[in-house]
C-alpha cells in the first residue's frame, strides 16, 4: 500500500502557532498574528508591554522553538507593524450624528462619554475578531490537506461564538437608538468588508463624524441591517 505523505513541517509549525495564539488569548485581531512565508513561520504584532511579549514568546518556544517572533510594544510600533491589523481610520473631529440623541439620553457628559466609548470599543472588538477569523479561516482552507489542520477547528468554532456574542452585545447596547428588532433577530455572519463599514457607521454615529454625506437616519438603517438578518 502507498505510504501517506509526511505533512509539511511548516504547515505543522503554522498550525501550532495559531493554536498557541488562541491559548494565550492573543487572537483578538489587535495583538498578534501568524505570518506564513515560504521558508518560515513568524508570530508578529504589537503587545502592551514587555511582560506580555515575554509571555507569548515563552508559549511559542515551548511548542516549537523554530517559530520566529517579531513582536513589538505599542510604544515602539512602526507603520509595518500596524499593517498587520484591521484598518480603522481615526481623527474625525465633527460632532457625532447622534449628538442630540446622546445629549437627551445622557445629560451628564461623563455618562455620555462612557456610553460612546463602550459602543466604540465593542465595535473595535468585533472588527478585530472578524479580521482575524477571516485570516485564520483562509489559512485553514489552504492547509486542509494537512492532518494538522483539524487542530484549527476548535479555534475557528470558538471565534465564531465570540463574534456572534459581540454582535449580539453591540445590538443590545444600541437597541435604545436602533430599536429592539436587531436584538431579537438571529445574527448573520459578517464579512470583513461588512464589519469595516459597520464600524465606520458606529464611530460616525456615536463618537465623531468623519463624513457629512451620511444622515443619522441612513446610519441607523445601516446599523440595523448590519447587526441582524433581514
Amino acid at each position: 500500500m502507498p505510504l501517506e505523505a509526511e505533512p509539511d513541517p511548516l504547515d505543522v509549525r503554522e498550525v501550532r502557532a495559531w493554536v498557541t495564539l488562541h491559548k494565550v488569548g492573543a487572537d483578538s485581531g489587535w495583538e498578534a498574528t501568524v505570518i506564513r512565508q515560504p521558508d518560515r513561520v513568524i508570530v508578529g504584532g504589537l503587545v502592551g508591554d514587555a511582560t506580555r511579549q515575554k509571555e507569548i514568546e515563552s508559549a511559542m518556544a515551548q511548542v516549537d522553538p523554530q517559530i520566529e517572533i517579531e513582536l513589538h510594544t505599542t510604544a515602539s510600533a512602526t507603520a509595518s507593524d500596524r499593517s498587520l491589523f484591521p484598518e480603522r481610520q481615526l481623527g474625525a473631529s465633527a460632532p457625532p450624528l447622534a449628538e442630540d440623541w446622546l445629549e437627551q439620553h445622557f445629560p451628564a457628559p461623563n455618562e455620555r462619554s462612557a456610553y460612546s466609548s463602550h459602543v466604540s470599543e465593542l465595535s473595535r472588538s468585533l472588527l478585530g475578531q472578524i479580521f482575524l477569523y477571516s485570516k485564520l479561516n483562509s489559512r485553514y482552507q489552504v492547509l486542509h490537506a494537512c492532518p494538522c489542520a483539524k487542530d484549527l477547528e476548535p479555534d475557528l468554532s470558538s471565534q465564531r461564538e465570540r463574534i456572534a456574542s459581540l454582535q449580539q452585545e453591540l445590538a443590545s447596547i444600541l437597541a435604545p437608538v436602533i430599536g429592539d428588532q436587531a436584538v431579537h433577530k438571529p445574527v448573520r455572519p459578517l464579512t470583513y468588508p461588512q464589519v469595516v463599514e459597520l464600524d465606520r457607521l458606529v464611530r460616525n454615529t456615536f463618537t465623531a463624524q468623519s463624513e457629512s454625506s451620511t444622515t443619522l437616519s441612513e446610519a441607523l438603517d445601516g446599523l440595523r441591517s448590519g447587526l441582524s438578518k433581514p
